[in-house]
């Protein structure tokens, strides 16, 4: 069921540089297969800075990840975009393949350009941090606000030990 998946239980919150708490007020679009969120928060966010989505991106350009790595404060950390690779269940987009180093608390931050727009949002590192992925912030604006998507993987076993995927 539908509230099985629910999220937004009214007990989640973000926290600000400063330290101000501030509670999620409405989920505007979810995916947890593209694993994407975005909410609106009990505060006017005018005060922020805004970044610029990039028009273009391509392998070989200079990246850098922003956010929160290891909880220690944000940080820029500077790497190239290495390729493109389809996410690996239905090959339904490419995910941004980047050598910029990202940590633990750099997920769902943005990954960025030379002039500081968005290209993609960081999904997954790997276990050196050196070859990490991104979902393409053209994945995000065409997923439309009105949708969400919810993905269930199970593994089965069935006659003769032979494993099953269910999605």
């Amino acid at each position: 069921s539908v509230e099985h998946f629910s999220l937004n239980s009214g007990s989640y919150s973000v926290r600000d540089t400063k330290g101000n708490v501030y509670k999620i007020a409405t989920i505007e679009r979810f995916s947890n297969y593209r694993d994407i969120v975005q909410f609106t928060i009990e505060k006017e966010t005018a005060e922020y800075y805004q970044f610029k989505i990039a028009d273009t991106y391509e392998e070989g350009d200079v990246v850098y990840t922003a956010g929160n790595a290891h909880g220690e404060g944000v940080v820029f950390r500077k790497g190239s975009l290495t390729s493109f690779t389809y996410e690996p269940v239905n090959g339904q987009w490419k995910d941004i393949r980047y050598t910029a180093p990202a940590s633990p608390g750099n997920s769902g931050g943005p990954l960025l350009n030379l002039k500081g727009e968005v290209v993609g949002i960081i999904t997954q590192k790997s276990s050196n941090e050196n070859l990490n992925y991104a979902f393409p912030i053209r994945e995000f604006i065409a997923f439309q606000k009105k949708n969400a998507e919810f993905y269930v993987h199970q593994l089965a076993e069935v006659e003769s030990l032979q494993r099953l995927r269910y999605n």
